[in-house]
Formats: C-alpha cells, sequence, structure tokens
C-alpha cells in the first residue's frame, strides 16, 4: 500500500530543470512569459482546466505553444471562454543589479478561479476563487486556507495551555505559617547539586507593595554549597543565610509598610486602594500634626518653666463646684408643711402647760380670775 501523498499546502514544488532550458535558450530567469508552462509540470496544476486543454494542444500546434509563451495574450486568450483557469494576478519579473543581486521582482501570486461569463452585476464576469498560489523566485507553494490556519493556531494554543495547567498543577503550596507560596520546577533542590538555590523555594510577591530589586528577592537566599540535605549543618546554614536575607530586606525597605496603601483585588488583577499623591500628601498631613504636636508640648513646657516660685501656692486647693438644685416644688411644699406642724406643735404643749391660749406673738394669755 503507497504512503499518503503529503497536503499540498505542505509541500514546495521546484524544477530547477525547466528553468536552465529557458535560461539556455536567452529567455531571462523565471521571466513571466515561461510562467505558465512553468507551473504546468507542478503538482498543484489541474490538468482538466482551460490552462491544462491549452498546453495539451500546444505540442502539436506551433500557434498555440507561441501563445503559451506570452502570458498577457495568453490569460486574455483564456479570459474569453467560461470555466477553470489559472491566471497571475500580482507580482513582477525578477531582476538583477551589476553584482548579480536580486534588484527588484521575483515573487508572484496565482489564481486558480472559476469563470462564468456575463453573470455578474451589469452583465459583468462572475470570478469564483478556487485556491491561491505564489512563487519566489523559482519555489512554488500553495497558500494554506484560513480554515486550516485557524486550526493550527488553535491547536497550538490548546497544546501549550494543557502543558501550562499541568506543569501548574504542582507549584502552589500552602502552609500555616508563610501562607501561599509558588515553588518553580528548576528551583527545586536537588542531592550534590552546587547550583541550587539552597532548596528555598522563589515566595510569591502578590500581596507585597515592594518592589523586588536584583540582589535580594523575596525568598532567595545564597547558595549553600556542600551542605547534605535533611543534616544540622545544612538547617544552620539556611538558618544564617535566612537571617542575612531578612537582615538586607530590613536595611532596604524599614521605612516602607505594606499597609501604606493596602492592594485590592485578587491574583492576576491587583490594584492599588490610593495614589501615589494620596499616600504621600496622608504622610505629610500626619507629620505636620505630629510636628504641631510636639511644638505645643512644648511651649506649654516652656510657658510652665517662665512662671515664678512664687505664684505657685503648694496648697492650692481647687473650688470645687456646688452640686446643682435638685430640690423640686413638690419637695419644697412638702418641706414648708412639716415646719408649720413643728411650730403648731411647740404652741400647743405650751399652751398645756401655762393652761392658756398662745398668742400669735409666741407668748401665753394668763387665765381668768374667778371670784
Amino acid at each position: 500500500m503507497a504512503a499518503p501523498a503529503d497536503p499540498l499546502d505542505e509541500i514546495e514544488y521546484s524544477k530547477p530543470e525547466t528553468v536552465g532550458f529557458y535560461t539556455r535558450n536567452g529567455m531571462p530567469y523565471m521571466h513571466e512569459n515561461m510562467l505558465h508552462y512553468y507551473i504546468s509540470e507542478s503538482p498543484f496544476f489541474d490538468w482538466g482546466s482551460k490552462n491544462g486543454t491549452e498546453v495539451q494542444l500546444s505540442s502539436t500546434d506551433p500557434q498555440r505553444q507561441q501563445l503559451l509563451h506570452d502570458r498577457r495574450e495568453f490569460e486574455r486568450h483564456l479570459a474569453a471562454a467560461n470555466g477553470v483557469e489559472y491566471a497571475f494576478v500580482e507580482g513582477e519579473t525578477m531582476e538583477f543589479n551589476a553584482e548579480g543581486e536580486v534588484a527588484r521582482g521575483g515573487m508572484w501570486v496565482l489564481r486558480k478561479q472559476d469563470r462564468q461569463k456575463g453573470v455578474g452585476p451589469k452583465g459583468k464576469d462572475e470570478l469564483t476563487t478556487l485556491g491561491t498560489y505564489y512563487l519566489m523566485g523559482e519555489k512554488m507553494h500553495q497558500a494554506p486556507a484560513v480554515g486550516d490556519v485557524l486550526s493550527a493556531k488553535l491547536t497550538a494554543a490548546s497544546t501549550a495551555m494543557a502543558k501550562l495547567y499541568e506543569r501548574a498543577a504542582a507549584l502552589p503550596r500552602w502552609s500555616a505559617a508563610e501562607g501561599h507560596t509558588y515553588l518553580a520546577a528548576s528551583s527545586k533542590a536537588t542531592a550534590g547539586s552546587t547550583a541550587s538555590r539552597g532548596g528555598t523555594p522563589e515566595r510569591s510577591r502578590q500581596n507585597s507593595v515592594i518592589g523586588d530589586t536584583a540582589s535580594m528577592r523575596s525568598g532567595s537566599v545564597e547558595p549553600v554549597a556542600g551542605a547534605v540535605p535533611g543534616s544540622k549543618a545544612d538547617e544552620d546554614r539556611l538558618a544564617n543565610a535566612l537571617l542575612r536575607s531578612s537582615m538586607a530586606s530590613f536595611r532596604a525597605h524599614g521605612t516602607e509598610y505594606s499597609d501604606e496603601n493596602p492592594l485590592l483585588g485578587e491574583p492576576g488583577h491587583f490594584t492599588f486602594s490610593s495614589s501615589t499623591a494620596a499616600v504621600k500628601k496622608r504622610k505629610a498631613e500626619e507629620e505636620a500634626a505630629a510636628q504641631a504636636a510636639a511644638k505645643e508640648k512644648e511651649a506649654r513646657a516652656n510657658s510652665r518653666a517662665a512662671t515664678p516660685p512664687s505664684e505657685i501656692s503648694p496648697f492650692a486647693v481647687k473650688k470645687q463646684p456646688s452640686p446643682p438644685a435638685v430640690m423640686s416644688e413638690a419637695k419644697a411644699g412638702k418641706a414648708d408643711r412639716e415646719k408649720r406642724e413643728k411650730k403648731d406643735g411647740k404652741l400647743r404643749r405650751r399652751k398645756s402647760r401655762h393652761g392658756g391660749a398662745a398668742t400669735p406673738g409666741g407668748v401665753a394669755t394668763p387665765a381668768p380670775m374667778t371670784g
């Protein structure tokens, strides 16, 4: 069983023997008048087209052979009848300069089309494109269909995404101490590897507002050479490296705080809650308020220091404010009644002792004399 042929849009046609025949007979290299015979020997050629019929008849008819080697007249002859035809729609003959280099031309666009005479608008010919080909020098190619291009691009994109998902599935890590981290495959420590990064992963910086620096990246430490994974010496060296990393980060970003301008959003779409100008303005206002409070405190201290000691009495007692009046009108009337009742009781007791009635002035009246 013969092997299946490659698709036409995946092959390249070139026949130097035919080109050499024309150039030896005085025709310039890839001249336009040799193109129709040249394409007739390609695998893209349809012998059932009008071009195929004319090429077959030209082998026994000198006039048709002469017409075949005049590109413009040959295409006008083909356009006079219905059917499938090949016509060059764009391009120019290759020209060389004095140094033998290509100065211009050499690129042709060939179109396979079905012509129907007088059926188009206003009696024009209707042309249906069946295929497009192009020649670069003596090399001929078939232009792929738009559907094939889109299919190839979508296949490549889906394959790349599938590989990405497979690789990204093992990257995220979570721990109570560090939260979410992402471990690149190339950063995994291997035993005996001096190019290892000490077994420490690249830390995610998605929640940090501090820019990454070339000298100190988050989570990166100095390489640990010659350490046995899991040994006490390895742990000590790693702890020292982490301490140096933390101290370097503190020296570089000790005055910056991540909550000065918090991030909003989700991974991949983070935004700052405030602009840089707003953060600077807020910090300036806070510094101005702190300076004003310090000046006020200093002024009070200076004022107290300037007051003479004689004017400051150590026995000065703050006057307590008098309590507010809470006596209501009902309580006042009740107090008056109790006071009158008490006074009337005293008068009655005095009258009973002296046997007379009490006078309004409080003096007892003597009892009348009897005979």
